[in-house]
């Protein structure tokens, strides 16, 4: 009987250091807090507490734009061995939009997934362009300014358009989806758009021909995306062409959906 007793009194030590560790670890913490944001990125501080850890620690910050954000949505990971802060910049995010951003921290033997408080910040929109004046409806090519009607929308298999057809040219965007709003750049490669790339062509300007947009990322497309109302900006985008067109025309505009 004392045997036994004696033996019930060290498993029941035992279990109590065994819980005691797991609550140890169980209590690491984490938190975040957005330290600096432009239009279309920002930059968050992730505090971990792993108090306690006897190895490196995988801790890190996960986020998305429709709250909960876990590990299949955007993440940045990072490993420690003591407790104290990191920084994650999240770039290529849509501007005036709002992202949920959650901390995390995997448990020292890798049997649990801890997530810090969800914290969520706002981008601020797209800042008016400082070299040119712009009016909706309007495109000025070359010093001529020409009336444009409303674009029109199509979603193929392939890509999302932006379309306006006046008496002197069409304009087509080609994106990968529809546009958010954000800055995009051009893509040399149509066939593979992403996100944040465009690819425009320009056909029968100056009266005939088929003249194709080539730019560079300074030549950037704003697009402002009001739940489904599309406008699109932009100033001194450089058209080049190898048709009857001008070779080189700088445009500026704005046109709306």
């Amino acid at each position: 009987m004392n045997n036994l007793s004696a033996f019930a009194k060290i498993s029941i030590v035992t279990i109590a250091f065994i819980f005691t560790a797991c609550n140890k670890s169980a209590k690491w913490t984490s938190s975040a807090t957005v330290s600096s944001q432009t239009y279309n990125s920002f930059s968050v501080i992730g505090n971990y507490d792993i108090t306690g850890a006897k190895n490196d620690a995988e801790v890190g910050i996960c986020w998305n734009d429709t709250g909960s954000p876990n590990l299949d949505d955007g993440n940045y990971n990072e490993f420690i061995s003591t407790s104290g802060n990191l920084n994650f910049l999240i770039e290529n995010v849509y501007a005036n939009h709002t992202y949920y951003i959650r901390p995390f921290v995997y448990r020292e033997d890798g049997t649990a997934l801890l997530y810090g408080d969800e914290i969520s910040t706002t981008t601020p929109p797209v800042p008016a362009f400082d070299n040119c004046t712009l009016t909706t409806g309007e495109v000025e090519l070359g010093g001529t300014v020409y009336s444009m009607t409303a674009m029109s929308s199509i979603l193929t298999s392939q890509s999302y358009k932006l379309s306006v057809t006046t008496s002197d040219f069409d304009f087509t965007f080609h994106f990968k989806e529809e546009p958010q709003s954000g800055v995009y750049i051009h893509d040399n490669a149509p066939d593979y758009l992403q996100d944040f790339q465009f690819y425009m062509s320009v056909q029968h300007l100056d009266g005939s021909g088929n003249c194709t947009y080539y730019g560079s990322q300074e030549q950037a497309l704003h697009v402002n995306n009001n739940n489904g109302i599309i406008e699109l900006s932009f100033c001194e985008l450089e058209a080049t062409t190898s048709g009857s067109c001008t070779s080189t025309i700088l445009l500026s505009g704005a046109l709306s959906l």
